[in-house]
């Protein structure tokens, strides 16, 4: 076994898993986010990669079958099973484990001893699908081209020879239990004690690559950086604590070490004491003593010397060991909170490792989002320049329904062309990274609204991700003359209606639904891999 190291207050190495969120894209880096060093990323290793479709077919059409010829009504029937779960509230298409061993300062990626933890998380991902029957496997990345090594682990999980709905089908409570795993209430569920096993099996490959392991670290995927902040806050003081209790220990141990001298010094004044049945006084007529010698009588002196002088060191010892006797209770209570806080250092860094995936996922994302959005204001921007302009209105009404993400500062500038530029003119000049929404209300404007917005902003921080003219929404013509609102209505709905209050109909009328469908295709092809 290799030598322990310290880093920082935390000695040894852990091992960490943890769910994860599922972003294959991410995993296969079909896109890249800001902690991933490009330079780095031929040395992932890719252990498999199947198209998620392909291995529902592989793995249920055949339970599917057997399913459906069962069913009389075609209602009943379920069509595609992969579309059947993917809109499902009781089960998700896949789930993702994330595996790890040590942290940034004992195993990062390019040091000793990430090159270690590497080779055995290879060794570890070699052998997940042989101990893991139940839940098979698609997609299997280690990632080299971050802070440390850590592997993504996506499957799906099985359960066959199934009574209620197909023999063989997605459920995780019963694909874990098959494997042997039991829920004993909230605080051990089928998927702890499966992770606990699989986090048991890496320390132990772990250890075979020389890694000295002193905890399975766990994991707390939902953990928010507020969170880690209070976290790191509270680990502060519990080492200004635990330095503390040390100093005492070290007072402690240099009491001992003079109460074992003094005893020392009592046992060799025993050894040399004076032998008292060979001293035989007697006493004449005249009341002398005779039969001591002179000799005799220097040894009792010293004697005596040396048991006054004993006696004190006697009492001063007791009252001494009284004292520490007295602080005993105080030090062990002090020594439990020392133990109790270093169990929340090595939870802190757990935490760090959380914080640094959910800043990773945050990334992906943000990533994500923005170029949807983006594709999505290309397809709108396509056609307000081609489209006929009795179709404006409704691009715009397209825009106005587009989602603004939640996790960036969003600012809403609206009214008339010269409200909207004094406002980003501000927003300029504060230094503004904003997310901007731009609702044009006025009736002063002249040219492109486009063009003049992104004029505004050219060059700054912020970033234009809304267009919307009120003022030809304002004027859109009825689509429905039932009562219903754009919201019941769909799609393709709205746009025939749009179509027909126009009066364009014939080969004009097919071509136009037709490029309208291939768009909302694509759109909805997109959410899809999302998922």
């Amino acid at each position: 076994m290799r030598t322990i190291e310290r880093t920082g207050d935390f000695i040894g190495t852990t091992i960490s898993g943890m769910t994860g969120r599922g972003s294959i894209r991410h995993n296969n880096r079909s896109f890249t986010a800001a902690n991933v060093d490009r330079s780095r990323t031929g040395q992932n290793v890719t252990f498999c990669n199947e198209d998620l479709k392909q291995v529902y077919h592989e793995i249920f059409d055949e339970a599917l079958a057997a399913y459906n010829a069962k069913k009389k009504k075609t209602r009943d029937k379920i069509p595609d099973y992969y579309e059947h779960i993917r809109q499902s509230k009781q089960e998700k298409l896949f789930h993702e484990a994330i595996f790890q061993i040590g942290n940034l300062n004992d195993c990062g990626c390019g040091s000793p001893g990430g090159e270690r933890a590497a080779a055995a998380l290879k060794e570890f991902a070699e052998s997940f699908q042989e101990r893991n029957p139940h839940l098979r496997v698609f997609n299997m990345v280690l990632h080299m081209d971050e802070a440390t090594p850590h592997l993504h682990v996506d499957f799906v999980p099985v359960a066959t020879e199934q009574s209620r709905g197909l023999s063989t089908r997605v459920s995780m409570k019963q694909a874990l239990k098959q494997q042997g795993f039991e829920s004993l209430g909230r605080k051990q569920t089928e998927w702890k004690a499966w992770m606990e096993r699989e986090k048991a099996s890496l320390a132990e490959i772990a250890q075979a690559h020389e890694f000295e392991i002193v905890s399975l670290g766990g994991g707390r995927p939902h953990m928010d950086l507020p969170e880690y902040r209070a976290a790191a806050q509270r680990l502060e003081a519990v080492q200004e604590q635990v330095t503390a209790a040390e100093q005492d220990m070290a007072v402690l141990e240099q009491q001992k070490k003079a109460l074992g001298k003094t005893v020392r010094r009592l046992q060799a004044a025993e050894s040399v004491r004076v032998d008292l049945d060979a001293i035989r006084p007697e006493k004449t007529l005249t009341g002398a003593v005779k039969g001591v010698t002179v000799e005799q009588i220097k040894e009792l002196k010293a004697a005596a010397i040396r048991g006054a002088a004993a006696e004190q060191e006697v009492r001063e010892l007791k009252a001494e060991n009284k004292q520490l006797h007295s602080r005993l209770p105080s030090m062990k209570e002090k020594l439990k909170e020392a133990q109790e806080r270093q169990e929340l250092i090595s939870e802190n860094r757990d935490l760090r490792q959380q914080v640094a995936y959910l800043e990773d996922s945050l990334d992906s994302e943000r990533n994500f989002s923005s170029r949807l959005l983006e594709g999505v204001g290309a397809v709108l921007d396509f056609l307000d320049r081609h489209l006929p302009e009795q179709f404006r209105p409704l691009v715009e009404r397209a825009r106005e329904l587009l989602p603004v993400p939640e996790f960036q500062k969003l600012e809403r500038v609206s009214g008339s062309m010269s409200d909207i530029r004094s406002r980003l003119a501000a927003l300029r000049d504060s230094g503004s990274s904003a997310w901007l929404e731009v609702v044009y209300t006025g009736d002063d404007l002249e040219g492109s609204l486009r063009q003049q917005v992104e004029t505004a902003v050219a060059g700054s921080g912020l970033r234009v991700l809304k267009i919307r003219n009120a003022r030809l929404l304002d004027s859109q013509p009825s689509l429905d003359d039932t009562g219903r609102n754009l919201e019941e209505l769909s799609e393709t709905e709205v746009f025939s209606r749009c179509l027909a209050a126009r009066k364009i109909e014939g080969a004009q009328a097919d071509l136009l639904m037709r490029l309208y469908g291939e768009i909302l295709t694509a759109m909805h092809e997109t959410d899809s891999n999302a998922e």
